[in-house]
């Protein structure tokens, strides 16, 4: 037989124990969400500061007079050069050679091709 504390009281659905963990658990969850709210707010806070800063790998500018290297980027024969990009210290080459397009990613810094990707159709 059930002694008193462990039988819901008239009109109500939980026993006092089980209304004791019940409520602890709110109060556990209610301080893991305000904590959790606490460090998403750190973290977007952290990633606004990096806003606008160029990144580390981007080249400097070139003073006026100064001289760099040229550049040489083998290309087979029979493809055309159809778009040039330059972004964040890299350049994009939209290359097509016998109707097949290749996109070649340059360094600017080191002058070494990062990647090729080739694109085919589906």
């Amino acid at each position: 037989m059930l002694n008193e504390a462990e039988t819901p009281a008239p009109g109500h659905t939980f026993t006092p124990r089980q209304l004791r963990i019940l409520k602890g658990s709110v109060i556990i969850m209610g301080v893991l969400l305000v904590v959790g709210f606490g460090l998403l707010l750190v973290g977007i806070y952290l990633q606004a500061g990096k806003i606008g800063k160029a990144p580390a790998s981007a080249p400097t500018t070139i003073a006026a007079g100064e001289t760099r290297p040229a550049l040489s980027i083998p290309i087979d024969a029979g493809t055309q050069l159809q778009e040039v990009f330059a972004d964040q210290g890299r350049l994009i080459l939209h290359l097509k050679r016998q109707g097949q397009s290749e996109i070649a990613v340059i360094d600017l810094a080191t002058g070494r091709e990062v990647q090729r990707i080739t694109l085919s159709p589906r």
